[in-house]
C-alpha cells in the first residue's frame, strides 16, 4: 500500500512537472518565437508548416518525458526507498563495470556496497562508489562460483537497455532534422523560408519511421550506425574517400541555402517539379530504410565485422544492385536540393556521386578479399549501383 502511494505521489509531481513545462514553453513560444511567426504574416501556408515542425518536436519531448517518469515509477521500490536504476540513465549505463571485469579494474573503489533486493541471495543490485567519490547504481551482478575473487559478472538491468534504446532511437530521429536545419538556416541567414521548413518537417517522419521500422528491432544496427567514421579494421582509402564523401554532401547541403538568397546562379524550378525533387528525396530515404532493414551489417564504414558474423546479403535491394544505399545518394542529394529551389546545387550532387561510386571498388575489392561469399555474390549480381547500366 506504501508503495502505490507512494508512486501515485510520484505520478502527481510529475504530472505537475509537466505542466509547468508548458506554462514555460507557451511563454516562451509566445514572446520568442512569436517574432519568427511573423516573418511569415503574408504566408499562411509558411504559417502552418512551422506550427506543425513546433507542434512534432513538442511531442517529441514530451514522450521522452513521459517515458523518462515511466521508468524512475516501475524502478522505484517503495519498501526499501531505493531506485534499482540510476535515473541519470546515460552515466550508469556507460559506467558500469563490463562483464567479466573487476572491480578494481572497473573504477570501483575496496569499500563498494552491494545492496541485496529481499529474497535473493545470488543477485543484488550494486552501488559502488569510484575513485571520485559518486555513487553509481544500474550494474546488476551475478556472483558466480566458477569466478575468481573480486571479479563481477555483470549484467546491464533490462529496463535500462530498454530505456537507452528508446533514448537512441528518438536521437536518431531528431539529429538529422537539427543538423539539417543549422546547415540550412545558418548561411540563409532568416528563418523565413517555408520549403525548408517543410523539407525539415519530412526529415523527421521519415527518420522517426525509419528509427520505428528498421532500428526498433535491430539495436546492433543502430549502434553500428552510431559508429564513428574512422575505426579499426577499415581501409586506409575507405577512410579518405568516405570522409570526403561526407564533406562533400555537407557542401551540397550549404551550398543550397547561399544559392537561393544570395547566388541564383539559375532560375528556380516551377512547383510540380519541385515536388518532384521531394518524391525523389523521399524514395532516396525509403531506398536507404529498405536496404537497412535487409542487411544487419550495413555499418557507415567499410570494414569485416567477424565479431557480429558477417555474412553477405543477397536479398531484398540487394537481389537488384548489389550497393542500394549508394544508389539512394542518386536520388535523395539532387532531390533535396530540387525541392528547396536550386538547380545548382542539384548538378553538384554530382560530386558526392561521383565519390560513392569511387568508394564502391575500393569497397568490393575489400569485400572480395575478407568476405566470404561475397566473390560468388559479384557474379550473381551484375550492376553495382545502376540497374542495366554500372
Amino acid at each position: 500500500m506504501a508503495l502505490l502511494r507512494m508512486k501515485i505521489l510520484l505520478a502527481l509531481y510529475i504530472a505537475y512537472a509537466l505542466l509547468k513545462f508548458f506554462d514555460f514553453f507557451y511563454q516562451s513560444y509566445e514572446r520568442r518565437i512569436g517574432a519568427i511567426r511573423s516573418a511569415y504574416a503574408n504566408d499562411a501556408r509558411a504559417i502552418k508548416a512551422f506550427d506543425s515542425v513546433v507542434l512534432v518536436l513538442m511531442v517529441v519531448l514530451v514522450a521522452l518525458l513521459f517515458w523518462s517518469g515511466v521508468e524512475y515509477l516501475s524502478l522505484y521500490d517503495g519498501t526499501s526507498g531505493r531506485v534499482h536504476s540510476d535515473p541519470g540513465l546515460f552515466s550508469s549505463f556507460l559506467r558500469a563495470p563490463a562483464c567479466g571485469q573487476s572491480a578494481g579494474a572497473a573504477g570501483v573503489g575496496d569499500q563498494a556496497d552491494v545492496v541485496c533486493d529481499s529474497g535473493k541471495s545470488r543477485e543484488a543490485v550494486a552501488r559502488a562508489r569510484v575513485s571520485d567519490g559518486s555513487v553509481r547504481l544500474g550494474a546488476v551482478p551475478h556472483f558466480h562460483p566458477g569466478l575468481r575473487p573480486g571479479v563481477i559478472a555483470c549484467e546491464t538491468p533490462s529496463a535500462v537497455r530498454s530505456t537507452m534504446l528508446i533514448l537512441k532511437l528518438i536521437g536518431g530521429a531528431i539529429a538529422p532534422v537539427i543538423l539539417w536545419g543549422a546547415l540550412l538556416f545558418l548561411p540563409a541567414g532568416t528563418v523565413a523560408w517555408w520549403q525548408a521548413w517543410v523539407f525539415l518537417a519530412v526529415v523527421l517522419a521519415c527518420s522517426a519511421a525509419t528509427m520505428v521500422w528498421v532500428f526498433a528491432t535491430n539495436e546492433a544496427l543502430l549502434n553500428e550506425r552510431y559508429g564513428s567514421p574512422l575505426q579499426k579494421g577499415q581501409p586506409l582509402a575507405d577512410k579518405i574517400v568516405a570522409n570526403i564523401f561526407v564533406l562533400s554532401f555537407f557542401a551540397v547541403i550549404l551550398f543550397i541555402p547561399l544559392d537561393v538568397f544570395r547566388f541564383h546562379a539559375l532560375p528556380p524550378p516551377p512547383p510540380i517539379v519541385a515536388f518532384a525533387g521531394l518524391g525523389l528525396f523521399v524514395g532516396g530515404w525509403l531506398l536507404i530504410a529498405i536496404a537497412m532493414r535487409e542487411n544487419t551489417f550495413a555499418a557507415p564504414v567499410v570494414k569485416h565485422q567477424e565479431e557480429r558474423h558477417q555474412e553477405t546479403i543477397k536479398t531484398g535491394a540487394y537481389a537488384i544492385v548489389r550497393h542500394p544505399m549508394y544508389t539512394s545518394v542518386m536520388l535523395l542529394t539532387p532531390g533535396m536540393a530540387i525541392w528547396l529551389g536550386s538547380y545548382a546545387a542539384a548538378l553538384l550532387s554530382i560530386v558526392p556521386i561521383v565519390l560513392v561510386a569511387v568508394r564502391i571498388i575500393f569497397e568490393e575489392q575489400f569485400l572480395r578479399r575478407e568476405l566470404p561469399g561475397y566473390e560468388d555474390y559479384t557474379r550473381q549480381v551484375r550492376y553495382r549501383m545502376v540497374p542495366f547500366v554500372w
